[in-house]
């Protein structure tokens, strides 16, 4: 008797996959189908899941009853609910945020729709439907490459500040987090230019292309929970032979870097790029803007 419409951050269907940890709007809207009006009518949305923060429910056009966590829309809040014409449309929404829960989590929303309708002069008739909707909270794969010259190890060699037609070597760290699932397939890429050499990796997961010039880091499992205080990482060195040309500036090192990976549980592919990486050093001890410099 009223067609709903549950939408999560503009997109609905059966998939509902929200990030973790950023503020979700759900948006309602309802329909009255039947050719006579829809009187007192009310729309509750109950949260159920570990993964919400139930204390950051917000509602427009509703309201948020903490207690058992629901969101009730009704005439008092929504003037369009005392009477739906029929044929017409009334809408609401209402925000939340969500918090560590332990791996694969979710929210459950479960949806009452109630009214009265009255026919041919008769009693009114109570009206109810339900409906469930579940939304998957999916994982944020973090990638970070860094350049330096004193971390890892390898052992770097040559001039700092690098100077022109002479090699100094870095070293490139390579690390994955992910924040509340699993990651599948976790791999990263990046192009050395024409003025930077591969030297090694690591291990066997880290591979070069001379043909066009790009490394690739097959990680493979990213573990939910790995955190940037313990990431799963590589890494790889690289050898620096600058032009006079180059005097004065920072060369980029590695560039086109990007990464990709399959969140286990929303089965979601999860793809980002990452900044490209310089001669600046900036976590090194003793770090200066100069000896990230081609020497003048």
């Amino acid at each position: 008797f009223v067609a709903t419409s549950f939408s999560v951050n503009g997109a609905s269907g059966s998939d509902l996959v929200i990030p973790a940890g950023k503020v979700t709007e759900v948006r309602l809207a309802w329909a009255n189908t039947l050719a006579t009006d829809i009187t007192d009518a009310t729309v509750t949305v109950q949260l159920a899941g570990d993964a919400l923060d139930s204390a950051s429910v917000t509602s427009s056009g509703g309201f948020y009853r903490s207690v058992d966590r629901t969101v009730l829309f009704a005439a008092d809040t929504n003037p369009m609910l005392a009477r739906l014409g029929a044929g017409s449309v009334a809408n609401g929404s209402f925000t939340f945020t969500t918090k560590s829960a332990g791996q694969n989590p979710s929210i459950t929303a479960f949806i009452t729709v109630s009214g009265k309708n009255s026919a041919g002069g008769n009693a009114p008739t109570q009206l109810t439907s339900t409906m469930t909707k579940t939304i998957l909270v999916g994982t944020e794969l973090g990638a970070k490459v860094r350049a330096s010259r004193t971390a890892g190890t390898f052992k770097n060699t040559g001039p700092i500040p690098p100077q022109p037609n002479v090699e100094s070597t870095y070293t490139v760290l390579l690390s994955f987090t992910s924040s509340v699932n699993s990651v599948a397939g976790a791999t990263m890429r990046a192009v050395l230019p024409s003025y930077v050499r591969y030297v090694r990796s690591t291990d066997s997961s880290v591979t070069y292309d001379a043909t066009t010039r790009t490394v690739t880091w097959s990680a493979g499992d990213v573990a939910a929970g790995t955190t940037a205080t313990n990431p799963k990482q590589s890494a790889f060195q690289v050898a620096l032979l600058p032009a006079t040309s180059q005097r004065g500036t920072s060369p980029i090192l590695v560039t086109s870097i990007t990464y990709s990976g399959t969140d286990r549980f929303t089965k979601r592919v999860l793809e980002g790029t990452v900044p490209e990486v310089s001669t600046q050093t900036s976590q090194d001890p003793g770090y200066q803007t100069s000896f990230g410099e081609i020497a003048r």
